[in-house]
């Protein structure tokens, strides 16, 4: 309203301006409507800034399509953390930020905590006592035993993987329904639990159960002081020793935890 009321009067006394043709008059009107031009000016610079700030809040949609501001904090899908975590021909993938996803459970078992079956180094069937100790790498082969039970793209670990996995996330001991073991956590948030569940000598005697665990990974030792035996990861916190690659007979029976890219 203000704004009309100072246009008309400019503009009224503009045409008297042009009548009388007097410059000294001019400067009279701008001298005496400098009060309104300042509120005009006050006027539109409010107008600017709710403008600017309406303008920079993200805009929600709801299930109406009808969009309204929001002061939700909006993050680059870049800086969001992502997963590649997901069942991989029927068992889950967990995603640790490795070089490969680990299986949530082992090869035979039903959950997380369950044993699963025991295996020698190279017999897919489970066939203790017989192992393969004639194939220094089996992994992604005939004698994989974790390729052989699960399909898809699942195999053995390899010396390296197996290495990664133990350098780059936390070891913790603990107990899920009853059942010891470690915690392993990577960096990301995801984790995976390795039950203790002992190992089997070639006659199928078990051992250990609840007290230490093995592990294959799909090599055999190359070097001359122990070429042919097994060579997976122990765990030993009874003998309060960090979980490391170990030496084993390969007619042992040992845990599998499978991998996939």
């Amino acid at each position: 309203m203000v704004v009309l009321v100072c246009l008309r009067n400019i503009a009224f006394q503009y045409e008297q301006l042009q009548n009388k043709k007097s410059i000294m008059l001019l400067l009279c009107i701008i001298r005496y409507n400098n009060r309104y031009m300042k509120k005009v000016i006050t006027f539109l610079v409010l107008l600017f800034l709710i403008g600017s700030i309406f303008a920079q809040a993200p805009v929600k949609r709801n299930a109406n399509s009808q969009t309204f501001p929001t002061n939700k904090k909006v993050t680059s899908p870049r800086l969001q953390k992502t997963t590649r975590s997901g069942y991989v021909n029927g068992h889950m993938a967990v995603d640790l930020g490795l070089s490969v996803r680990w299986a949530d459970c082992n090869i035979g078992a039903n959950c997380k905590e369950d044993d699963g079956r025991f295996f020698a180094y190279g017999r897919p069937d489970g066939k203790i006592g017989d192992g393969a100790n004639s194939f220094a790498n089996i992994c992604k082969t005939e004698h994989d035993m974790a390729s052989k039970n699960w399909g898809g793209s699942w195999r053995l670990p390899t010396k390296k993987e197996m290495q990664e996995l133990l350098a780059k996330c936390s070891w913790k001991m603990t107990s899920i329904n009853g059942i010891k073991g470690y915690i392993v956590k990577a960096s990301n948030g995801n984790s995976i639990f390795l039950p203790l569940s002992g190992y089997s000598s070639p006659n199928g005697e078990r051992y250990d159960y609840g007290k230490a665990g093995a592990y294959w990974i799909g090599e055999l030792v190359t070097e001359t002081w122990a070429y042919g035996a097994g060579y997976p990861l122990q765990l030993d916190p009874e003998r309060k020793q960090k979980p490391s690659l170990g030496i084993m007979d390969p007619n042992n029976g040992c845990s599998v935890r499978a991998v996939t890219e």
